[in-house]
Parts: C-alpha cells; sequence; structure tokens
C-alpha cells in the first residue's frame, strides 16, 4: 500500500531532519489514512486528548511495557 511505504518515508525525513516541514508531511498522510478509513480527523485528536488524559503521554520518554490484570 502506498500510504504505508509513504509513512515510513516520511518518519524517516523526520527523524533525519526534525522540522516544521517534516512533521506537516508526517501529520499529513496520517490525515489521509484517517480519512481514507472514514474517520473524522477532529475526533481522532479529541480521543487522543481523552487518552493522554487518562494515560499519560510519551513527552517524558517512559513507556508502559506490561499491564498486570
Amino acid at each position: 500500500m502506498f500510504l504505508r511505504k509513504k509513512i515510513i518515508e516520511e518518519v524517516d525525513e523526520f527523524i533525519e531532519d526534525p522540522c516544521l516541514d517534516e512533521a506537516a508531511d508526517m501529520l499529513e498522510v496520517v490525515r489521509t489514512f484517517v480519512s481514507i478509513n472514514g474517520i473524522d480527523f477532529d475526533d481522532v485528536m479529541a480521543a487522543a486528548h481523552i487518552k493522554k488524559c487518562m494515560r499519560g503521554s510519551f513527552a517524558r520518554g517512559v513507556v508502559l511495557e506490561k499491564v498486570n490484570r
């Protein structure tokens, strides 16, 4: 699939040159993925905000590896 290859390309470019333009390119691919699957991007952003509030974010470099139930 073209978009799968494109997001990998854009992420690699951002890693090499973390700038506004490369970030915008990544975001555009994500918006397209969301759109072609019939999901509203604003709904995605709202869900991301809720998840961040409930579970935190990656901003501090901490990643949950396991959940015990």
